[in-house]
């Protein structure tokens, strides 16, 4: 599906559907930051009871994810208007779709890194024991612990980028970019 080009005086909004997945990942994700910062310097017990919880926030994101990307595909975003220069649309590109690829990345390394250990790994309400996979051997989880824990920080990173990019299009360039993905909000007309 083609969108037509924005002319400098029409800003289209994302779809119902866009907005939903984005704020339904968004709310997901940065919960999922906030709750996993320091989860594997907990002691045993917690860190064994946090695990569940923590499955299955991934769980849910990693679907949302999957449906994100498909939608995204199959449903390009809205174009940006005349106003944007183009190394903005580029760091626009990078950072979303470096957004998607480093979430997606981590959630793999989590489903590795959880075949590696030897307490049960069972996401809540879910059931299904995520260690007994057997992805990857329990000599890899240094390793993976590493990888897991640069790329928390890079998304991390990512998303800070994204809300300061937002933040810069609505108190700096006024140019109701940001709107384009708030909830009951449409597009607006310069």
């Amino acid at each position: 599906m083609n969108h037509p080009p924005v002319s400098t005086t029409t800003l289209r909004s994302y779809g119902r559907m866009d907005k939903l997945l984005h704020w339904a990942v968004a709310i997901n994700l940065i919960a999922i930051l906030f709750a996993a910062n320091g989860l594997a310097d907990r002691p045993e017990a917690e860190k064994v009871a946090e695990y569940g919880s923590h499955g299955l926030a991934v769980t849910v994101l990693a679907g949302l994810m999957l449906f994100r990307v498909i939608w995204r595909l199959i449903h390009p975003a809205p174009p940006l208007p005349d106003s944007v220069g183009p190394w903005s649309r580029i760091g626009a590109r990078i950072v979303h779709w470096g957004l998607y690829g480093l979430v997606i990345f981590q959630i793999c390394i989590g489903f590795f890194l959880a075949s590696t250990v030897e307490t049960a790994f069972v996401p809540a309400l879910i059931g299904v024991d995520y260690s007994s996979f057997g992805l990857a051997p329990a000599s890899l989880y240094g390793l993976l612990h590493i990888l897991h824990a640069v790329t928390y920080w890079l998304i991390l990173t990512a998303v800070t980028v994204h809300l300061a990019a937002a933040l810069k299009h609505v108190l700096v360039d006024r140019d109701g970019v940001f709107s384009r993905m708030i909830p009951g909000a449409g597009g607006r007309s310069s």
